[in-house]
């Protein structure tokens, strides 16, 4: 039996009854059962154990003399088109074909699942995340991460660029935009690159039916990209960085975000001693680990900067200047940025030819904004924020 089932589904518990019931039925045996992440492997251990003892069944340490058992069940969750798990679900037409299938969409339990959850992770999940953790569709390996139609809806003329040369007093501004400067410092062959987001409360031009009070939407627009040369030196970012910094729009009412990762730590260090009127951020971008914070640091797999930025474009909450001089440039990049699946299991993601030094610079500003502006730009309407 091939099982396609959602997340939460119970995967888990189901493997370790069946486990516990191989043990029940053949007396004398050794049972292993392998997962491929630390983290499941020890959940599904210790759902074993749990049955194991409940059936008075002795539960032997990790790989102790034990032989193989390979059941003829399988359960997943769609992860992509390119593993085991895809081949074997779609080879129904081919005369080896021994399977029996059974599909679980979340929509067949959802009395199972909490309502609240799979709202938040409507919100917090593009529709094609959504729809292949949750409804069973094979969809995301081997793809353009950022579709066409939603950089269509996301680059327009009429975001206004920032103003380089303005000195208004925003001091008694009612609504003071809030920027997100972030640097990917580059490497040796890659640009470096920065992206600016300005978090924006802007009114709709309508008032609330009961007290007449003017409505606001927030919005996230990309209001400046710069490009820098290849082997541009640190101390030139630095210089450059520090000018941007103390705008008067800026000073106090930025957080930096800078790539940590790599040859960007001695980056990080130049920065702090810069002493800058923003906050820094540093960030770690790791391959598949949980987010970690470390004081002012943070450690962040690049999945969740990538989705993050996917969420913002689908969404359609987040806008970028097409008049910007490098622009066309950032467009093309996300066109071309991919999301694969390696043999292992991992998602990697990158830039199918040329750069992506823009990109990730948009996707470590949309991660951080995402972080934590989510609440007031989930909202359903324009809200009363006098």
């Amino acid at each position: 039996m091939i099982l396609n089932c959602h997340r939460q589904w119970g995967k888990t518990t189901v493997t370790a009854i069946r486990a516990a019931h191989q043990a029940v039925q053949e007396a004398k045996q050794s049972i292993v059962i392998v997962s491929p992440p630390m983290r499941q492997s020890r959940a599904l251990a210790n759902r074993c154990r749990e049955f194991a003892s409940r059936s008075e069944i002795p539960f032997g340490r990790d790989g102790t003399n034990a032989r193989s058992l390979l059941f003829p069940n399988v359960l997943s969750t769609p992860k992509g088109r390119s593993d085991f798990f895809y081949q074997e679900w779609m080879a129904k037409d081919t005369t080896k074909d021994r399977w029996l299938r059974i599909s679980g969409p979340v929509a067949e339990s959802s009395a199972r699942v909490d309502a609240d959850f799979l709202a938040s992770e409507r919100r917090r999940k593009t529709a094609e995340q959504f729809a292949e953790e949750y409804d069973c569709g094979f969809l995301t390996a081997g793809r353009t991460v950022f579709a066409e139609e939603w950089l269509e809806r996301s680059f327009s003329a009429e975001v206004p660029i920032f103003d380089w040369n303005s000195r208004e007093d925003l001091r008694l501004a009612r609504h003071r935009p809030v920027y997100f400067l972030s640097l990917d410092v580059g490497k040796l062959r890659d640009h470096a690159a920065l992206v600016l987001l300005e978090y924006r409360v802007t009114p709709t031009g309508r008032r609330d039916a009961a007290t007449f009070q003017p409505l606001y939407k927030c919005e996230v627009r990309v209001v400046y990209i710069e490009r820098f040369r290849l082997q541009t030196s640190y101390r030139e970012l630095v210089d450059r960085v520090s000018r941007l910094c103390h705008h008067p729009h800026l000073a106090g009412h930025t957080t930096l975000i800078l790539d940590a990762t790599g040859q960007g730590l001695p980056a990080v260090e130049m920065f702090r001693d810069a002493r800058l009127p923003v906050t820094l951020l540093p960030v770690t971008i790791t391959g598949g680990k949980p987010v970690v914070v470390s004081g002012s640091s943070r450690s962040v797999p690049k999945a969740n900067l990538v989705a993050s930025l996917e969420v913002l474009l689908e969404r359609g909450f987040l806008k970028i200047a097409s008049q910007l001089p490098h622009a066309d440039l950032l467009r093309e990049e996300l066109r071309q940025f991919e999301g694969w699946r390696e043999r292992v299991g991992a998602v990697k993601y990158g830039a199918a030819s040329g750069h992506d030094d823009l990109a990730m610079a948009a996707a470590l500003g949309a991660w951080w904004v995402w972080t934590n502006r989510r609440g007031s730009l989930t909202g359903d309407t324009p809200r009363i924020l006098d």
